[in-house]
């Protein structure tokens, strides 16, 4: 990586996979970004609330690290904090939300999704305006919504009701799972579920809106080619 950075200014450090050493990755990155002389480092950490003690496997330790890291490295730096993104909405609910219904565990957070063709954009504000070295940003959406309005975006979409069902834990894992993911995968998407409906990306600071310059995709716009139309 050393030899790969050799003249870059700007480097951006998305998180790799989950279920690897993500910290041990980082840290490699952070040091080669080091010894090769880039000016600039852009972090893209899942978003956390000032003092919250959420802890998301495989997610928030790593990216504490991480941000540590970079503090106490040589190299400017900018955290590009992300919510979920739209695009992981159907992995929450499945992909016939439309005929059997929002089944998910019961809860009332929301989530300020945003979608990745518009995190894409503000990373690409960061790294080509001046300005933003020594920034946090926390890049929701707008609007949050819960699970029980993402029902009703579908059934306006639809123009039929369809139900926002609760779920216990235990039915939740069964329902996914029988859609097809391994067991450790769908506890996964549990975790950031439980997440959503304790309203962890519920804010609406603007950042968002502010580096694009415009409005961002709402989950509503996103979910009328749910899953690819409302057929």
């Amino acid at each position: 990586m050393t030899r790969a950075f050799a003249g870059v200014e700007k480097v951006l450090l998305v998180p790799t996979h989950a279920f690897t050493d993500r910290s041990t990755q980082h840290a490699n990155v952070i040091a080669a970004a080091e010894e090769a002389g880039v000016k600039h480092l852009v972090y893209t950490p899942i978003i956390r609330k000032a003092g919250s003690e959420f802890e998301l496997p495989q997610v928030t330790e790593p990216d504490t690290f991480t941000i540590k890291a970079l503090e106490a490295s040589d190299l400017r730096s900018t955290i590009l904090g992300h919510p979920p993104y739209i695009e992981s909405l159907q992995g929450y609910i499945g992909d016939n939300a439309f005929e059997s219904g929002v089944r998910v565990p019961a809860g009332d957070g929301k989530v300020a999704s945003a979608s990745r063709e518009d995190l894409a954009e503000a990373q690409a504000v960061v790294l080509t305006d001046p300005g933003h070295e020594g920034k946090t940003y926390a890049l929701h959406g707008a609007p949050a919504v819960s699970f029980s309005d993402v029902a009703e975006i579908l059934s306006e979409i639809r123009g039929t009701a369809v139900h926002y069902v609760p779920l216990s834990d235990e039915e939740y894992l069964e329902h996914i799972v029988a859609g097809g993911l391994p067991g450790p995968v769908a506890e996964f998407v549990l975790s950031w579920v439980h997440a959503i409906n304790g309203g962890e990306w519920d804010d609406q600071p603007g950042d968002l809106e502010r580096l694009l310059g415009r409005e961002p995709t709402t989950i509503a716009e996103f979910l009328r080619d749910y899953p690819a139309t409302a057929q």
